[in-house]
């Protein structure tokens, strides 16, 4: 895990925590925008989950974690309209796109992990 100097955000928040990791968020500026961080149990252990190899994923905020899985969302547009549901393995590398492709959607945010499975929401394309 490589290490991010919080310095980079205007702001930073933890949204959940299993009780030895924490997630949430890290905000700054566009073109940066907010970032999924992840620490480990002090401000000196952040590491940035926002992938750099899914397409069209720019900004990101974990929700979940537990027994080293984190889960959140990547957005692909600018007004958060277009969000995509998110598992993390403790690093921006291993991300994973868990957005469904056999059913239309047009938005979906993961939002909690026991380490084994994910739960979430998605919203159809017809909801707009």
């Amino acid at each position: 895990m490589t290490p991010t100097n919080l310095d980079t955000f205007d702001e930073s928040g933890i949204i959940g925590t299993d009780g030895a990791e924490q997630v949430g968020e890290g905000d700054s500026p566009q073109p940066l925008g907010f970032h999924a961080l992840l620490w480990n149990g002090s401000v000196d252990n952040v590491v940035d989950l926002t992938p750099t190899d899914l397409p069209g994923v720019t900004q990101a905020v974990a929700y979940g974690v537990s027994n080293n899985q984190q889960v959140g969302y990547g957005s692909v547009s600018i007004d958060f309209s277009a969000n995509h549901a998110l598992l993390w393995n403790g690093t921006a590398a291993s991300a994973v796109d868990l957005s469904p492709t056999n059913i239309s959607m047009s938005s979906s945010e993961a939002l909690a992990t026991n380490g084994n499975e994910q739960v979430g929401y998605g919203r159809g394309s017809e909801f707009g």
